[in-house]
């Protein structure tokens, strides 16, 4: 049965990547969460979608080259428009990836850890991460992907056992064959590439699809009659909704 997965929190309602958009995705009951992760000046492993903190925040520059104790003083929801939901009444901190697994404890909720390695290499990323994965005992519970297919064979060098994902923005040729050739468990593609040749290579090389990120009823719907493995959506509430009604009718 297909997971709805929350793409950054609940990031439609709520601003991107922060405490409250997690908080907001669990209590619409979203199974998983689909958060982006870079490393600090000081190597800390820190939750944030873009290489640099304009978009999200209220101040500029790349995430390397501040500490976690400067990048705290900014605002991550001081762009972030209000509406009948959210309506920001205080800053929205960036959390560290370590913040996140404390929040998480007694949850019984997946993470997709995205490694953002696709324009700083952030050597040591992969083993920081897999140490807070086993101190958090989060093994079970975690898929890491990355449009880096590099940096997920470091991290499959560092625990052959972790469950990791080839992420891609366009169609592939044997998408299956290829994560099964470098014993990768999942495929991450853009929904919209997703036909009938993915799903069956997939299906022969004993790969699980994640498709990202569809938005409107229409796609959603089409995606959960593929039966994928998870759907990894900015409207996990639409989603999950669409999921039990599409349940009841079959």
């Amino acid at each position: 049965m297909t997971k709805i997965i929350a793409h950054r929190g609940y990031a439609l309602l709520y601003p991107e990547n922060t405490k409250v958009a997690f908080d907001a995705a669990y209590h619409e009951h979203s199974q998983g969460f689909e958060l982006d992760v870079h490393l600090t000046k000081d190597g800390e492993v820190v939750i944030c979608h873009d290489d640099k903190i304009d978009r999200t925040s209220n101040g500029s520059g790349f995430i390397k080259d501040y500490t976690v104790e400067e990048l705290k003083s900014f605002d991550f929801a001081a762009k972030f428009p209000v509406n009948d939901l959210y309506r920001h009444t205080h800053a929205e901190q960036i959390m560290t990836l370590r913040e996140y697994f404390e929040w998480l404890d007694g949850k019984n909720i997946e993470t997709n850890i995205e490694l953002k390695t696709n324009v700083f290499q952030y050597e040591g990323i992969e083993k920081k991460i897999n140490s807070l994965i086993q101190e958090f005992g989060q093994q079970e519970s975690v898929i890491v992907s990355s449009f880096n297919h590099k940096s997920i064979l470091r991290m499959k060098q560092e625990n052959p056992s972790l469950l990791c994902g080839f992420l891609t923005m366009y169609g592939m040729l044997e998408p299956g064959e290829y994560c099964r050739k470098y014993g990768v468990e999942y495929y991450h593609p853009y929904h919209l590439t997703i036909d009938e040749d993915t799903i069956l290579d997939c299906q022969k090389n004993g790969v699980q699809i994640n498709a990202w990120t569809p938005n409107d009823a229409e796609s959603i719907k089409k995606i959960l009659d593929l039966q994928v493995s998870r759907i990894i959506t900015d409207e996990p509430k639409l989603a999950l909704q669409l999921k039990k009604e599409m349940l009841l009718t079959e």
